[in-house]
């Protein structure tokens, strides 16, 4: 029971309930950001192992990670959950491994990138022995996106497994596991989590505060986590504007005032932390303000077609009411969308969202193509031989 309890927990994290009085967004204490070059120089490597391919296959670039929540989740919560407590939950109805209908934006670009699918699969810090075989040795997967991760740790029963996906420990796992080069790419996205959280504590300016900088920091450790280790390129994607998202687009001024004020401070910090890195690095991370460019992202998407609808979702999810779970039947439980009967004559492709806060396999294909032109220009990519 105690496990059951913990999944439930974990996976209805982005189930938040908006307080009807809203609070003033608290300031929010000073962010350490001097340069700590000694994070992340003691993790055991011993057990790494190389997937690096030939990078003029690769537009350069000699392999490609990702860590991250449900925006980038490819199976990575269904396979922790297997990993550490040894039960299988799957995803279900619009579901396909992940919270989307399809892959996820991570899923895309290392298409786009032409790496290998089956390598990029779930892995975690949990997970002791490598599963993928790769010429005569084992290997571990090359996502570690976990849909309900956070940078902040999580309490109550769920802590028990969901922590292990905690944004530092990705990082910390990500380094145990791989032999990382100079030439590797690492997609970095999260906080979308800590955001709801700090929205469900709207009431509570403390918790918020809490929440904020130990968020803040845990995200510092993963970054110098990464670059300690010798990672080059990290592209880093800051979390998304959740003002415009189906859960609270339409939640009225005050908790609309609330959303926007916490998301603007929460990411004005990250950017904080990531210039300061930039600094002492080389400019090894390439900062995608998601933040700042979401609008734009889902005004584009709107204007494709008189039929795209960007304020509302396609489906109802049990993600959001697990209360209604019948727990004498566990085993055949599914983390499941249901398409809405509202919409029982419309394409999910018209769709950008699938769920309250999910992008659509549309959502994400149409981002990709966006954010993938971005990493063009940025990284200047070689010709693919």
């Amino acid at each position: 029971m105690k496990k059951l309890l913990g999944i439930l927990g974990a996976l209805g994290l982005t189930t938040s309930t908006a307080a009807t009085v809203v609070s003033c967004t608290p300031a929010q204490a000073d962010i350490d950001l001097s340069v700590n070059h000694a994070i992340g120089n003691d993790i055991d490597k011993t057990n790494a192992k190389n997937t690096g391919d030939d990078a003029s296959k690769h537009y350069g670039f000699t392999n490609f990670f990702t860590l991250g929540d449900s925006l980038s989740d490819q199976n990575g919560i269904t396979t922790l959950i297997k990993n550490k407590l040894s039960i299988s939950i799957e995803m279900g109805g619009e579901y396909k491994n992940g919270f989307s209908n399809g892959p996820t934006t991570a899923a895309l670009i290392n298409n786009k990138l032409n790496f290998n699918d089956e390598e990029f699969s779930a892995a975690n810090i949990a997970q002791k022995d490598a599963p993928i075989s790769k010429g005569e040795e084992k290997v571990w997967g090359k996502n570690y996106s976990v849909g309900g991760a956070t940078a902040m740790t999580q309490s109550g029963v769920s802590a028990a497994f969901i922590n292990d996906s905690r944004i530092d420990l990705q990082a910390q796992a990500l380094i145990q596991q791989q032999v990382v080069g100079a030439n590797d790419l690492v997609m970095l996205e999260i906080g979308g989590n800590d955001l709801f959280a700090m929205i469900d504590n709207m009431n509570n300016p403390s918790k918020q505060v809490t929440i904020m900088n130990e968020a803040l920091a845990n995200i510092q450790k993963a970054v110098y986590t990464l670059l300690n280790n010798g990672v080059k390129n990290i592209v880093f994607l800051t979390p998304p504007d959740l003002t415009i998202v189906p859960r609270y687009v339409n939640a009225g001024e005050e908790i609309l005032n609330f959303v926007d004020k916490i998301g603007h401070e929460f990411n004005k910090k990250i950017i904080a932390i990531l210039d300061e890195a930039n600094k002492a690095n080389d400019n090894n991370i390439y900062i995608y303000d998601l933040f700042t460019e979401f609008k734009t992202v889902i005004e584009k998407f709107k204007v494709v077609s008189e039929n795209k609808v960007v304020d509302k979702e396609f489906a109802s999810s049990n993600a959001f009411d697990l209360s209604k779970i019948d727990i004498s039947d566990i085993q055949n439980f599914k983390l499941e969308a249901t398409k809405l009967e509202e919409n029982s004559d419309k394409n999910i492709e018209d769709f950008f969202f699938i769920d309250q806060v999910h992008p659509t396999k549309a959502g994400h294909e149409f981002f990709s193509e966006i954010f993938f032109k971005a990493l063009q220009e940025h990284y200047d990519f070689k010709e693919v031989k």
